[in-house]
């Protein structure tokens, strides 16, 4: 894929073939493995970085970075290569198109289950969007975007706990 970056139907075909492999054993198989060894993480963030207006490269791509974050190493590595935000920046290019924001919900939802890589999207302040995509797509996102929002949510509580038992106020006096 790296040798043909800037060629975009290439990509589309390429993304499409990786993300029908990596559902095929549920992310977390022999074929997914090798995708991975491969270089496929690296290939598809770059593929959605360089066409970011292509919708299928975005649709197939997200939603192949989807299926590998169902391995816990693979989340952490593709969250550790800026693969969250890419997602994200698919999710906000493209709100009108009901298949990139389920796949960005349901990349994101895999995506978040390592601490760090939750941190990371808490950052991106995606509130606005996940609240859209269940609104306007309630039967592909209402029920992923509400999990995640949950998430958010435990983890902004988690934060201000620590946060206070670090430095708790100490009353005037």
């Amino acid at each position: 894929m790296e040798v043909h970056l800037n060629d975009a139907k290439l990509l589309e075909q390429a993304c499409g073939a990786l993300m029908s492999l990596s559902s095929a054993d549920g992310g977390t198989g022999a074929i997914s493995r090798g995708i991975v060894s491969a270089g496929g993480i690296d290939a598809l963030i770059q593929a959605l970085k360089v066409h970011p207006y292509s919708v299928t490269v975005q649709l197939e791509g997200i939603g192949t970075l989807g299926n590998l974050a169902m391995d816990r190493n693979c989340e952490e590595e593709i969250g550790s290569k800026s693969g969250i935000t890419f997602v994200f920046d698919a999710m906000k290019m493209h709100p009108t198109s009901s298949n990139i924001q389920k796949n960005c919900c349901n990349a994101l939802r895999n995506l978040t289950s390592h601490h760090e890589n939750l941190e990371i999207l808490a950052n991106l302040q995606p509130e606005p969007h996940l609240n859209a995509a269940g609104k306007i797509f309630p039967e592909d996102c209402k029920e992923t975007a509400e999990v995640l929002l949950r998430k958010l949510q435990g983890n902004q509580s988690l934060w201000s706990a620590l946060c206070l038992m670090i430095s708790p106020e100490v009353p005037d006096g």
